[in-house]
């Protein structure tokens, strides 16, 4: 009789996630030195982060209904933008080209 034994590892995830009560637009995509993140609705107290595509924070701050990130630094590849406010969270995938 052979016995095995099989485990199971968790590793953290960068699935992009939308909550239907909050659409977010980012344009345009692909970009290069500026990208617009459009909401829509006026959310008070809303805040967004730009993850790589390890899921590492490269810029954040606040956001209004409009708001125009400056991406001028950072390198090619997959971005997720990632708008979070009270009881509300929405990402959206992008590409970065230099």
């Amino acid at each position: 009789c052979v016995e095995s034994k099989t485990q199971y590892y968790e590793q953290p995830s960068v699935d992009v996630e939308q909550n239907s009560s909050l659409d977010i637009k980012v344009y345009p995509n692909p970009a290069s030195t500026i990208v617009t993140l459009e909401l829509s609705s006026d959310m008070v107290k809303t805040q967004f982060k730009l993850l790589d595509a390890r899921g590492r924070v490269v810029r954040k701050g606040k956001v209004n209904n409009k708001t125009t990130i400056n991406i001028e630094n950072l390198s090619s590849g997959m971005y997720i933008m990632e708008v979070v406010g009270e009881e509300i969270r929405a990402r959206k995938k992008f590409l970065v080209n230099e």
